[in-house]
């Protein structure tokens, strides 16, 4: 999996044994990478690309893409039988939106503390 972003690296980046490839565009938008990543896959018709952008949705299409809006995309991360976040008003919203295991949170959660302090400090 890919995900590209518009922007500079540096802020974020997934460990290095992730199957997650994220790229941030400087030289161009990530539109446009998007497309040059679609156009240069010899075998575009294994290619999904989940958006909800109009233009890039009929390019890839046309190179013979599959194309998944992100609602659809999202839906089918979500596990079966659960409903989703805020449908039932009478669940704590803890219960309803926590997915990832505590270690996952941990780790995130330090990760985001690093770089915040880190940002902070550099400000002063």
């Amino acid at each position: 999996m890919t995900v590209v972003f518009d922007g500079q690296a540096g802020l974020w980046s997934p460990p290095s044994h992730s199957p997650v490839k994220v790229i941030f565009t400087v030289d161009e938008t990530a539109d446009e990478r998007i497309k040059n990543i679609v156009t240069q896959t010899k075998n575009k018709k294994q290619m999904v690309v989940v958006t909800n952008d109009r233009n890039i949705r009929y390019y890839v299409r046309a190179l013979g893409a599959s194309v998944v809006s992100v609602e659809d995309f999202i839906s089918k991360l979500k596990p079966k039988g659960r409903p989703s976040p805020g449908t039932d008003k009478t669940k704590d919203v803890r219960e309803t939106t926590k997915v990832i295991p505590k270690t996952l949170e941990y780790k995130i959660t330090s990760e985001l503390e690093d770089l915040w302090l880190k940002k902070r400090k550099e400000k002063r």
